[in-house]
């Protein structure tokens, strides 16, 4: 029963599907409030509570630099490689800092050779 003639709207499965998401997204949220409304009772993760609540402005300064420093680094390989395909758009290049950052930390000996193979045929 395959009609070449007519196509097919997936724009209502795709609607019920964000939909179904973000109820899921929703439940899991609120499981996820009422366990560390029983985790609270523990006076272990009472005294992360309060030292996270402490230190929080700190950790938003640190993550705000961090943020900043993640850019400048997108935005050079992306002022490098903007004449690549692959490395086009700034949600391309940002994906491969991170697989190069990745790779660093696994294979700090090894991470220049890998980089100096792939782009010695350009």
């Amino acid at each position: 029963m395959f009609f070449a003639d007519k196509t097919i709207n997936f724009q209502t499965l795709t609607l019920f599907n964000m939909l179904f998401l973000l109820f899921i997204g929703l439940v899991a949220f609120l499981a996820q409030l009422q366990l560390l409304h029983v985790l609270r009772y523990n006076a272990t993760i009472a005294m992360l509570g309060t030292t996270l609540k402490q230190c929080g402005c700190d950790l938003l300064a640190y993550a705000l630099v961090g943020g900043i420093v993640f850019m400048a680094f997108v935005c050079v390989a992306a002022l490098s490689f903007w004449d690549i395909k692959d490395y086009s758009s700034f949600g391309q290049v940002s994906i491969v800092v991170r697989q190069v950052n990745k790779i660093m930390r696994t294979h700090p000996t090894s991470a220049p050779n890998v980089f100096s193979s792939n782009f010695s045929g350009i």
